[in-house]
């Protein structure tokens, strides 16, 4: 459920719940909520990641939880793309802007 809107949490657990053919009231009775509570979870109120988890749990969802998501991703900027050391042996430029326009073949 990594990244999922609060809705499509909801939607995800809703469709689980009917999957294993369970009532609302039967889910909210394995959770120990009120059948009120188990509404607001599948509209996707209420649900912080201690609920997040111990919904799963009872409704055996699996949580695939990825480290790697997490980091921050190197972004390269487009104009720069392609700019390699080769490229830009021997020349000279007094701006970056020369220096992307030369990198695009587009002059001024």
């Amino acid at each position: 459920m990594d990244g999922l809107s609060g809705s499509e949490m909801g939607k995800a657990i809703k469709a689980r719940r009917l999957s294993l053919g369970w009532s609302q009231q039967d889910a909210a009775d394995a959770l120990g909520v009120s059948r009120a509570t188990m509404i607001a979870f599948e509209q996707g109120r209420g649900l912080e990641p201690g609920v997040v988890f111990r919904i799963a749990d009872v409704l055996r969802i699996n949580l695939h939880l990825d480290a790697e998501a997490s980091k921050p991703r190197k972004r390269i900027r487009p104009d720069l793309e392609g700019v390699t050391w080769e490229t830009l042996r021997g020349k000279r430029f007094p701006n970056v802007w020369e220096l992307m326009a030369a990198n695009r073949g587009i002059r001024d």
